[in-house]
């Protein structure tokens, strides 16, 4: 299966998740000085004791919680108290609710009480203990995870729930993973094959910790996608690699390259292979618009071809002046000539000389015309209309770009 094209994106913003404990916004309610103010100015506090929650610590401290196996009477006992943190912060909600109407409250600004929507069919022995870790870390976990709490019931329909809680109950001891301000999105990193691989999602984590830098929404959104998807020794292989230098995760990488194209030592192979090349060139990872093609590399780079390719790039760092080499970059790679027959051999030689040609003249890169069609003079199988041609009109159309190129059309 082929990985499909995805638009490259960059995150810049940074959040920094090592920021102290603060008093939690259920701690404020209930101070009677705080709710009488509530009751003066309305929405307003609300929004602010919504800002002052989000500002959490980096990690709950230690402790000994761990996942067991319950008696019927302790599962009982356990899931009263969840159904009892429901009722209290269902009526919560319905509370602010009324008010977030009043005030007319965005619901970027709302304060949500985690536990108002769990349903008790869906809860067990094993998420029971997870809801319980959250009950107890009110000050991170009590408001705007109802997403959280979604994920965390659908838990139960796994083969093996205890395992995906043991993943989950780490994933919870590390709340930056888990950003309160975009707890909405529904990517949490949390499916239904937590317990496979299991073992290795633990690892995952672990790496995680002992790597933990102050991360970008994107590279969170990265991290969830590894520790969803990757569960094989080979694919631990190509996560190690990413987490112990995380520059690359700064790009928004598609889920298939953890997917499809991580836990086969294939692939890994190849994935190590091409992190190793990014890794070795530290001048492009601060090159904004290198990190904006980062995607179109770690994406479709899924066999040797590919890989040659790309470190024909990567060796040639002066391509990433051209826009139009960054616009076309992405189906460049994807749809790069990867079959063994004569057409395809012709291809990818007459994309190589093209290369060639343009690194020997770098001034062609003050050339602005040059510069706008680079990426199509390199993309020799795109048709003027978008279409991909796969037959030896590409190896005619290779050989003319270089003709102009080499023959002083862009002076």
């Amino acid at each position: 299966m082929k990985v499909l094209p995805v638009i490259n994106a960059n995150y810049d913003n940074r959040m920094n998740f090592k920021s102290g404990v603060v008093k939690s916004a259920s701690n404020v309610l209930t101070s009677p000085e705080v709710a009488n103010t509530a009751k003066a100015v309305g929405g307003a506090v609300l929004v602010y004791l919504n800002v002052v929650n989000t500002k959490k610590s980096t990690e709950n401290k230690s402790d000994n919680y761990q996942i067991r196996e319950l008696s019927d009477t302790e599962y009982e006992q356990m899931k009263s108290k969840i159904m009892q943190a429901k009722e209290e912060a269902y009526a919560e909600w319905k509370n602010l609710k009324g008010d977030y109407e009043k005030n007319d409250i965005s619901c970027a600004e709302r304060n949500c009480p985690t536990f108002a929507f769990i349903d008790s069919g869906n809860i067990d022995q094993w998420n029971v203990q997870l809801f319980d870790y959250m009950l107890k870390h009110p000050e991170t976990y009590k408001y705007n995870y109802t997403k959280l709490a979604d994920n965390i019931e659908e838990i139960s329909v796994g083969d093996n729930n205890q395992k995906s809680a043991e993943v989950v109950l780490k994933m919870l001891k590390m709340p930056f993973l888990f950003p309160q301000e975009h707890n909405g999105t529904g990517h949490l990193g949390l499916n239904y094959y937590l317990s496979e691989g299991s073992d290795i999602r633990i690892k995952i984590l672990d790496m995680i910790e002992a790597n933990k830098t102050d991360y970008n929404e994107t590279q969170i959104f990265n991290l969830r996608d590894i520790l969803t998807w990757i569960n094989t020794k080979d694919g631990l292989r190509v996560a190690k690699k990413l987490i112990e230098k995380p520059e690359i995760l700064k790009s928004s990488i598609s889920e298939n390259a953890f997917r499809y194209y991580s836990n086969s030592k294939k692939y890994a192979d190849i994935k190590v292979a091409l992190i190793d090349k990014i890794n070795s060139k530290p001048e492009l990872l601060s090159d904004e618009n290198f990190m904006k093609c980062v995607p179109a590399f770690i994406n479709n780079v899924v066999d040797k071809h590919t890989l040659d390719f790309s470190c024909k790039i990567l060796d040639n760092p002066i391509l990433f002046k051209s826009d139009s080499f960054r616009k076309w970059l992405n189906g460049m790679i994807y749809e790069y000539p990867k079959c063994n027959d004569d057409t395809d051999k012709k291809t990818r030689e007459v994309m190589y000389r093209i290369i060639d040609a343009v690194v020997k003249r770098p001034e062609l890169f003050e050339n602005k015309k040059f510069n706008d069609e680079f990426g199509e003079l390199l993309f020799v199988r795109r048709g003027p209309q978008g279409e991909i041609w796969l037959n030896e009109r590409t190896i005619e159309i290779g050989k003319r770009n270089l003709f102009l190129i080499e023959n002083g059309y862009y002076n």
